[in-house]
């Protein structure tokens, strides 16, 4: 059973870290869905993402840095907790639209100016 506060949100994009724990972008915010007891928290509220609460992507690197799509912005947590990593913005000029890291870990970045390909080392 999903916990109540996620059964009525429009959800954009799911991710697994390495702990199982389900990230979940939608328009709502960000939420982690924790493996270990299935509590859920909204993480949007105590990291600044962006003006707006809408994530569109969000992705799990190999690394276990935390990749958010937030309504044009790419954000990235380099150590995929939220609580002790500072965001840092990546190609802040672009519009971005999705993210996907290929099986030898380079990232493809869609933006509204084309693609762009970044090196496992962001």
């Amino acid at each position: 059973m999903l916990p109540s506060r996620l059964s009525t949100i429009l959800i954009n994009s799911l991710a697994l870290d390495s702990s199982h724990n389900l990230w979940i972008g939608s328009f709502d915010g960000l939420y982690e869905l924790k493996y270990s007891d299935g509590t859920t928290r909204k993480t949007t509220q105590s990291v600044d993402l962006a003006k707006s609460e809408t994530i569109r992507q969000v992705l799990t690197a190999f690394d276990g840095s935390l990749w958010v799509v937030v309504e044009g912005h790419l954000i990235v947590f380099p150590s995929g907790d939220l609580k002790t990593s500072r965001g840092r913005a990546i190609l802040s000029r672009e519009h971005v639209t999705s993210i996907l890291q290929s099986h030898s870990g380079m990232f493809w970045i869609g933006t509204s100016s084309g693609l762009w390909k970044i090196a496992t080392s962001h």
